[in-house]
């Protein structure tokens, strides 16, 4: 089994600490180590995971989390767009994780795709950074595999109907950008550029629009498959 993870180098000792936690958490879920999970953890942390629903507590967290099915024979993560937002003792993170399980067989591997988004609550406690709150919005899935078999897929469909789940993330509360305006952990340009557009990518991911408006200049300009060529900020919003 492998895993992947996409690091940046961070100037900022807490911002890095923030990611290795994180980096620990997938290795975790690799491997299923309880331990090692106990540690990441704050005693009353919680998780709100949409193909798992909500628990509360550690024991909680690692019975739902720790899927007790036959495990794929590969396992890679690639985590982007990580952006973390600090203050006092308080940080927000939001990631985008694309996962691929693999089964093999005698005669072919079998994947199984996913993707979605994570937002993190961190708390800095005496032994370091400990997660507070976990929440993950399965975006996407193609493929079957035998691990996610008790996997609640949710209605993700436009509108109203009787058996639709709300979302585990909530951008326009729970974005890093909303619950900490502003980081007090200082930026390189390099760290500036590369948040801007963690922060453009997440609001067109989330639909969340207001988050747009001190991204672009006036005379900005896009060019993207399928909406084409559009110039001036009032028109890309």
């Amino acid at each position: 089994m492998f895993i992947t993870h996409k690091l940046f180098n961070y100037t900022s000792p807490n911002r890095a600490a923030i990611s290795e936690v994180f980096s620990k958490f997938l290795k975790v879920l690799q491997e299923g180590n309880t331990l090692a999970l106990r540690e990441l953890l704050l005693p009353n942390a919680k998780a709100s995971i949409s193909m798992y629903g909500e628990s509360e507590g550690v024991e909680a967290i690692i019975e739902g989390l720790l899927n007790k099915e036959e495990t794929p024979d590969i396992v890679r993560y690639y985590v982007t767009n990580e952006y973390i937002g600090i203050k006092e003792k308080l940080s927000q993170q939001s990631v985008y994780l694309t996962g691929l399980f693999i089964h093999k067989d005698n005669v072919q591997m079998d994947p199984f795709w996913f993707g979605g988004h994570f937002v993190n609550t961190y708390k800095l406690t005496e032994e370091g950074w400990k997660i507070s709150h976990l929440r993950f919005d399965l975006d996407w899935h193609y493929g079957t595999s035998s691990y996610t078999v008790n996997w609640k897929i949710q209605n993700r469909a436009l509108g109203w109907s009787p058996d639709i789940e709300n979302p585990k993330i909530l951008s326009e509360l729970e974005a890093p950008w909303r619950v900490i305006s502003q980081s007090e952990e200082t930026h390189c340009e390099e760290e500036e550029v590369v948040g801007t557009f963690h922060r453009y990518a997440w609001a067109f991911d989330q639909g969340d629009i207001s988050l747009l408006n001190d991204i672009f200049t006036e005379d900005a300009m896009i060019n993207m498959v399928p909406i084409g060529q559009v110039k001036g900020r009032k028109n890309i919003i």
